[in-house]
């Protein structure tokens, strides 16, 4: 006996199949033996074994059958008849070849790209540490996340004396409250970054208490769900000095050409006063108009 569904997935017949010896029928000659070790398997207890392997279809294509085969015994427990039952499972296991290939596949590129991240970070975060200028990174609420070398060096605080704590420690106290409002504005910009001095001036306070002027640029990116600020930071206050003597030498010097260009014109005012003296004593005329053309020459350049 063989049910539609058997039929109807190996393409035969009822007339084809039934009366048929099941071996030839379904199985190629190479799995026969393996086959007639499993029914005479079935013929101990516990009765039945399961098995997958190929069927071979009418067509002579190749289905996959997962198959248990049980004896049925007579009254004596001799084995009379053998019953198999089974299912195609030949889409299942092309799927999960597929989806095996497809993990591996995925693991790889998972692997070759972490492998990518890690070199990345690794690049990225010696270039933060090794960087002269102070890199700073904190959450939304502010707190210290990332404290690089070059802070380190410029604030004279380390890594674990500021890591968890609040921004507000690396400014005057007068300034905290208006530059916290400034990183929650420019949280709330939309702008991804920001050149702090564009705002108003940075300063920023030492370990030590001593104050220094800052430039900054700031920038925000959201990782999870939050938000994390990151200040790139350096210390202008030699600059701040050298042009504040560059603009007091200025100074001083536009004062000495003021004083020396007040002088220089006293004196061409005199020269050209004795011009005025000898004219008035002179009745020559080539002599006169020399005098006259002098004296405009000099009140020329007096008027500069």
């Amino acid at each position: 006996m063989i049910n539609r569904v058997c039929l109807e997935t190996m393409g035969f017949s009822r007339k084809e199949a039934e009366g048929k010896f099941f071996l030839k029928l379904f199985f190629k000659p190479k799995v026969h033996n393996l086959v007639s070790s499993l029914l005479e398997e079935a013929k101990e207890p516990p009765f039945l074994t399961t098995y997958e392997e190929n069927w071979q279809a009418k067509d002579g294509d190749e289905r996959l059958i997962s198959f248990t085969v049980a004896s049925l015994r007579d009254k004596y427990g001799i084995t009379t008849n053998y019953t198999v039952t089974g299912l195609d499972i030949t889409m299942f296991r092309k799927m999960e070849e597929e989806l095996w290939d497809y993990r591996t596949s995925l693991e790889e590129q998972i692997k070759r790209r972490t492998t990518e991240l890690v070199a990345s970070q690794t690049r990225l975060s010696g270039i933060m540490e090794t960087a002269e200028d102070a890199i700073i990174s904190v959450n939304s609420d502010q707190q210290i996340l990332m404290f690089n070398q070059g802070a380190e060096k410029i604030f004279s605080y380390s890594a674990d004396e500021v890591v968890g704590k609040s921004l507000g420690l690396l400014m005057p106290e007068t300034f905290r409250s208006s530059h916290a409002k400034h990183i929650h504005n420019f949280g709330e910009s939309g702008h991804t970054s920001r050149r702090m001095l564009e705002r108003s001036e940075i300063l920023g306070q030492r370990k030590d208490g001593s104050v220094f002027t800052a430039e900054a640029n700031i920038s925000q990116l959201e990782i999870e769900g939050e938000k994390i600020f990151t200040a790139i930071l350096r210390d202008v206050t030699e600059r701040k000095i050298i042009e504040t003597e560059l603009r007091k030498s200025l100074e001083e010097k536009e004062i000495l050409l003021q004083e020396v260009h007040h002088r220089v014109k006293n004196n061409l005012q005199v020269i050209s006063s004795l011009f005025t003296l000898q004219s008035n004593s002179s009745n020559d005329p080539e002599r006169l108009a020399l005098l006259r053309e002098s004296q405009h020459r000099i009140q020329s350049m007096a008027s500069f």
